[in-house]
């Protein structure tokens, strides 16, 4: 279906009404148009090789930024960063990682998320205004997925006010507002306006599409071995950083992981955000551990 959107693009341009079924003037908002056509580009050069070798060279570039948020966290702890990068990969691989718009996402998020961390460890600017870049990309290539970047833009925004009775870490507010702003008014340049926006309202949270849609299903420990392999992971995980040092975690962390628990418990598509952020804070708590390398 992908590929039968990006070639309707490719060959007579953005769509407004539905071109692939049945219906005569259906209104539909095509919100991955920018990777559909992409996808369909690649395909027509390299065939069904070239989408899976980009697949992989997604994914690489996935454990790549991975790696390099864990080793700002942790202080340049190299081998514990990359013992982290296969576990997340591991666990994303599952279900996660396919031929689709979600990959390209899962990028830009933990980009945006280094890019943070990285402001946050120097106090630099320069970093930050890399974010509405990439909050454009993601409203034109996945605008599903293009509200992630505003909420987490929010939570580092909360931990920007210091408080010790909240546990807050305060660091430079006013920028990341700026760029907050900015970030907001960037998605709406494409072609479908608002209707791009708010397209994760429709997506999400809709009984008749739970009800057909497995993936928009509601999580479940026991559903198969791979769901399992969720929940022990998420237990697991929980309890690495009860029994660490957990003076090293930092509130906007654990915002970001029960706050995509919460959309993972509720949406099975919302466990792969899960993933994402479940294991690299433990780089921070864990970042005196030696591990030797193999």
């Amino acid at each position: 279906y992908v590929l039968a959107e990006g070639r309707e693009i490719v060959t007579n341009g953005i769509y407004y009404e539905d071109q692939l079924s049945m219906h005569e003037g259906l209104e539909v908002t095509v919100q991955n148009y920018g990777f559909a056509a992409i996808f369909y580009l690649i395909y027509s050069v390299f065939g069904p090789v070239g989408i899976y070798i980009g697949m992989l060279l997604l994914n690489v570039l996935l454990c790549y930024l991975i790696y390099k948020v864990c080793m700002v966290v942790s202080n340049k702890n190299e081998n514990l960063s990359l013992l982290i990068m296969i576990l997340t990969d591991l666990l994303l691989g599952q279900w996660f990682v396919v031929t689709r718009a979600q990959v390209v996402s899962y990028c830009i998020m933990m980009l945006v998320i280094y890019l943070l961390e990285l402001y946050i460890k120097t106090d630099k600017t320069k970093y930050l205004w890399w974010i509405p870049v990439l909050s454009f990309l993601q409203i034109n290539l996945h605008a599903s997925l293009w509200p992630m970047i505003i909420l987490v833009l929010i939570v580092y925004i909360i931990d920007s006010f210091r408080s010790k009775k909240l546990h807050l870490q305060g660091y430079r507010t006013k920028p990341l507002l700026l760029v907050l702003a900015t970030s907001f008014a960037v998605g709406f340049l494409n072609p479908y306006g608002f209707r791009m926006i708010t397209f994760i309202f429709t997506s999400y949270g809709v009984p008749e599409a739970q009800e057909y849609v497995n993936e928009l299903k509601a999580f479940r420990p026991l559903g198969d071995n791979s769901a399992t392999l969720f929940y022990v992971s998420v237990v697991l995980a929980m309890l690495c950083y009860i029994f660490g040092k957990n003076q090293n975690i930092r509130m906007r962390w654990l915002i970001l992981i029960f706050g995509f628990l919460a959309l993972g418990l509720n949406t099975l598509k919302g466990m792969s955000q899960l993933i994402l952020v479940l294991l690299f804070p433990l780089a921070a708590v864990y970042k005196d551990f030696k591990i030797n390398k193999k």
